[in-house]
């Protein structure tokens, strides 16, 4: 009797791969249906993550990505709600670029599956509108996250697919809502930097922000940058990317 751990890979490699032969004692009848049941359940969540990856894709192409992602990816993740993840992964790491695929494949892959990710993101019971920005602690949101592309990647569509590079890079936060609704904001350079500084922790108070800004933006009136920092810190309070906890 063939060692049943050898066995086991065998007929998970004919599942992932059905052009791939076997020596399996099995019927084909009864292995294309496994092969269609674990097939048809990975295409339907990465079809759900990626719909404009989908779109942008002939049927025959986007098919073949799949096919070869579930025949060659070897998934750290055991959940199936981590398909889109592991797909993500991936197209950046392991997928052959080919003339056909567009230049923004791995841009715009990340940015769908982030869309997905923070939906997902469990809400963190802490988290509470802010009150006062020039008194409270400030705090990035558990889910937001800000993130650079070269591609302008919340534009891109079957009918609107870039060619080259950006001359700049698109800052972008991807955030739940207080109203628990994803959503996209696009920033400036410098809201990025300030998102950062809170993010990591360097800066979590209007004070220290405010000097920090100024160092890095000399040239800019204090007053003036005083009042374009409270002004964007209270609306991105407003949309629920920055916080305050509760720490009772």
């Amino acid at each position: 009797m063939p060692d049943f751990k050898a066995l086991q890979y065998q007929f998970a490699s004919a599942i992932r791969n059905p052009t791939q032969s076997h020596n399996l004692d099995i019927e084909n009848r009864r292995l294309k249906i496994y092969q269609g049941l674990i097939f048809n359940t990975i295409q339907g969540f990465i079809d759900s993550a990626f719909p404009v990856l989908k779109r942008i894709y002939s049927s025959n192409d986007w098919l073949r990505i799949k096919q070869q992602f579930v025949a060659n990816h070897q998934a750290q993740a055991p959940l199936f709600c981590q398909i889109a993840e592991e797909f993500v992964a991936y197209i950046k790491n392991e997928y052959e670029i080919s003339e056909s695929d567009p230049i923004f494949l791995a841009e715009l892959a990340h940015y769908e599956w982030l869309e997905l990710d923070i939906s997902l993101r469990p809400i963190e019971a802490s988290e509470r509108l802010i009150d006062d920005i020039n008194t409270q602690s400030l705090y990035l949101s558990k889910s937001a996250e800000v993130v650079s592309y070269p591609f302008a990647v919340h534009q891109i569509s079957p009918d609107n697919q870039p060619k080259i590079v950006d001359s700049e890079p698109t800052f972008l936060v991807v955030y739940r809502n207080w109203k628990k609704q994803v959503q996209f904001l696009k920033v400036n350079a410098v809201t990025a930097y300030l998102l950062d500084l809170i993010a990591k922790e360097v800066a979590n108070d209007f004070a220290s922000l405010t000097e920090l800004l100024q160092q890095a933006l000399p040239q800019t009136n204090a007053l003036i940058l005083q009042q374009g920092l409270a002004q964007s810190l209270t609306e991105l309070a407003e949309f629920g990317i920055v916080i305050n906890k509760d720490n009772r």
